[in-house]
């Protein structure tokens, strides 16, 4: 191929670059324009569910489920069996739940306080059924 041709075709990629970048930098501005003059009134709606919520499930379900199965329990953390490992309690029953430090995000309970767990329900062969929690909510 000649120069000429190749000097041609990095002038053109040089310039279709530069104008991607001129259209992002005007929609930038646009959108932040926009975002701007919303306020809670004007504000677009977020989206996302808003019917009826599954009810929690007890101690007591979570205990005769599958391993891995997603549950959710409402209850009471009653004290700590050390490390990431803790008792949960319900109307229903207690369970083990292994709780990771990263999973706290800075929430403080105590055996008076509601707690909303989201996790997974673990069997082991051979140990008693526990809920690896991925998130906590104090209620």
């Amino acid at each position: 191929m000649n120069r000429t041709f190749l000097s041609r075709v990095k002038t053109l990629c040089a310039a279709g670059a530069l104008g991607a970048l001129l259209l992002f930098a005007v929609g930038s501005e646009n959108a932040a324009a926009q975002f701007q003059g919303n306020t809670a009134q004007n504000a677009p709606a977020m989206g996302g569910f808003t019917g009826p919520a599954t009810a929690p499930n007890t101690v007591a379900q979570a205990k005769k489920m599958w391993d891995d199965t997603p549950v959710v329990l409402r209850g009471n953390i009653v004290n700590s069996l050390g490390g990431e490992y803790y008792t949960f309690r319900d109307q229903s029953g207690e369970i083990m739940v292994e709780i990771d430090h990263d999973v706290w995000w800075g929430v403080q309970v105590d055996p008076k306080d509601t707690v909303e767990i989201y996790g997974e329900v673990e069997k082991d062969f051979g140990e008693a059924v526990k809920i690896d929690v991925k998130r906590l909510i104090k209620r």
